[in-house]
């Protein structure tokens, strides 16, 4: 199942409530979309906000996009820790493909 994309903790309504889903579903692909082309390879959620090139988003969007496609399925989070940009270690993310039902025999 899909996770929420954009969590309406503001209560909006209307076009504004369908046009932060839209923009955070989008956030989503892009950086889906980079872990697919880098598989192999972990990220924390600070390079993911740059070479996504997500500079003029928050943190936590980045993070939540992140959260949601963690949830999805898609990435897994390592135990692999990275030093963050406030000087403390974070965690960071692989691309987690998907299982072949023959490799499971």
């Amino acid at each position: 199942m899909k996770s929420v994309n954009y969590y309406n903790t503001n209560n909006l309504k209307g076009f504004d409530l369908k046009e932060a889903n839209r923009k955070a579903s989008t956030q989503e692909d892009r950086i889906l979309h980079f872990f697919e082309r880098n598989q192999g390879n972990r990220y924390s959620p600070e390079e993911i906000q740059t070479y996504c090139q997500m500079v003029t988003r928050p943190l936590t969007s980045v993070r939540r996009a992140i959260t949601n496609l963690t949830s999805d399925g898609y990435l897994r989070k390592t135990n692999d820790m990275k030093p963050g940009i406030y000087g403390k270690p974070v965690h960071t993310w692989e691309y987690q493909r998907e299982t072949n039902q023959s490799e499971l025999w």
